[in-house]
């Protein structure tokens, strides 16, 4: 960095080599959330991954100011732990998240696994309980540097595991995606056909209607009219005037009526009136002649 890019400016680029590993958690621990959606389904663990972020930015912040060595005890160890733990944490919300049905997260579990053992290889390099120093170390400069890189190598493979497991989530995106667009289009087409059925209940009971109220006329021109008359009328919607030269026209009326509706109960004058123009009717039937008007006062 000193050499290539600032070569005059080595404060500059000593801050940002210094920078770019606790910059590199956080995103880390942002990613984490951002992939297992902790802020819904997870909200405790949401709550624990701001706090280790927060201890992080804290802990730059101290160092920037020079009080990093200020802190003693109980607080020392808290301000030395997240390195550790990051990837420890990401792996248990992955196993909670998987078990809520989240598929992805099994790339998840895996990525985090690896970085989490590449960390504590790293962190451990020269504990005596290390199982790498047990192993022969390969002859070679190559070979010597690459053991000692742990850190790196767990998270160039925890990136190969993550892309797996972005493509997996990317792949159910679409699929939800394309079955949520499934579902709007049946229900519009729901909707449709809902829509025409009412119309065509709608116009069927107005047809309905109309032809009652169809028949009702009729029946009242056939009651009012000779049935030629009516049937023409109906028909055509007026009538031809016809000549007869013989006609006989009765006038028939009840004698006494008013006298003798104001003494009896409404309902006894109907019935009355109905059985007489009951047999009037029968009458006409049976002569085969027509009623022309019936009035009264």
């Amino acid at each position: 960095l000193n050499q290539f890019f600032l070569p005059d400016h080595p404060w500059v680029a000593m801050w940002m080599k210094r920078l770019s590993e606790p910059v590199a958690w956080i995103v880390l621990v942002l990613f984490d959330r951002a992939f297992l959606e902790t802020r819904r389904y997870l909200p405790v663990w949401d709550k624990v991954f701001i706090a280790t972020a927060v201890l992080f930015a804290v802990d730059e912040l101290l160092f920037f100011l020079g009080q990093r060595g200020q802190i003693y005890g109980p607080i020392q160890w808290i301000w030395s732990v997240p390195v550790q733990i990051i990837p420890l944490l990401a792996v248990a919300a992955g196993l909670v998240r998987y078990r809520q049905g989240f598929v992805p997260a099994k790339y998840f579990v895996i990525a985090q696994s690896i970085l989490a053992i590449s960390v504590l290889l790293q962190v451990y390099e020269d504990s005596p309980w290390n199982p790498l120093r047990m192993l022969p170390v390969p002859r070679g400069v190559f070979w010597r540097y690459l053991l000692g890189q742990w850190l790196w190598i767990g998270a160039a493979v925890e990136a190969i595991i993550f892309s797996m497991g972005l493509a997996h989530r990317i792949n159910m995106l679409r699929a939800t995606v394309a079955r949520q667009a499934l579902e709007a289009e049946q229900e519009r087409k729901r909707v449709a056909i809902e829509h025409k059925e009412r119309l065509e209940f709608e116009v069927a009971e107005r047809t309905q209607e109309l032809r009652v109220e169809k028949e009702n006329a009729s029946r009242l021109l056939h009651n009012i009219l000779p049935v030629d008359v009516a049937d023409e009328l109906i028909a055509n919607g007026s009538t031809q005037p016809q000549r007869y030269e013989e006609v006989s026209i009765l006038f028939t009326d009840f004698k006494g009526f008013t006298t003798a509706v104001a003494s009896l109960p409404a309902k006894r004058v109907v019935e009355e009136l109905n059985d007489i123009f009951q047999h009037f009717d029968d009458i006409i039937d049976a002569c085969g002649i027509e009623k022309i008007k019936t009035i009264g006062d």
